[in-house]
């Protein structure tokens, strides 16, 4: 039996998805990421804060996540857009807990900035680190791009919940 190169099955997964999806979910997930900061009331209090060594300057943050909303909304549309019925129980499961982990995230801004709940936003980062897990899971099953970008995106929120443990013991 041969074996299929990686780069013959990233070629073969790429043809294989609608591209009209993929972008609108890329989009609908960058526009709610910044409809979510915008409703956390500004990032003012990050300059305020007394912050650990490898903490970013501000002006970082709202380019990655705008990178990274764009990515899982396109890693989700990419999934949305397989029809093969094989993956169904691995389909609705991975967009059940990504619906939820997405959910979190449009809250943990307002939860952090606007409401100052330092601990409740590391509790909600650590549910989201939990079911991302599981999205890559799921999605791995069915495209290896998806799954990839969820995993980048999932180590991306242990940083974040390092900077968000950190804010906590650096200012009580």
């Amino acid at each position: 039996m041969k074996k299929c190169s990686l780069k013959n099955k990233l070629l073969c997964e790429m043809s294989s998805f609608n591209l009209k999806t993929v972008v609108l979910c890329a989009i609908l997930c960058l526009v709610l990421g910044i409809i979510s900061g915008f409703v956390s009331g500004g990032f003012d209090l990050y300059s305020n804060l007394c912050l650990p060594q490898a903490a970013p300057p501000a002006f970082v943050f709202p380019i990655i996540w705008s990178i990274l909303y764009v990515l899982i909304g396109a890693a989700t549309g990419i999934i949305i857009s397989n029809r093969d019925k094989c993956f169904k129980v691995s389909k609705s499961r991975g967009l059940l807990y990504f619906g939820v982990m997405f959910l979190l995230n449009l809250l943990w801004s307002p939860i952090f900035f606007g409401a100052e709940l330092f601990f409740v936003a590391l509790v909600v980062l650590v549910a989201m680190i939990v079911l991302t897990f599981f999205v890559v899971l799921c999605y791995s099953n069915i495209s290896f791009i998806s799954a990839l970008i969820m995993f980048i995106y999932w180590l991306w929120l242990f940083f974040a919940a390092y900077l968000n443990l950190a804010i906590i013991f650096l200012n009580s």
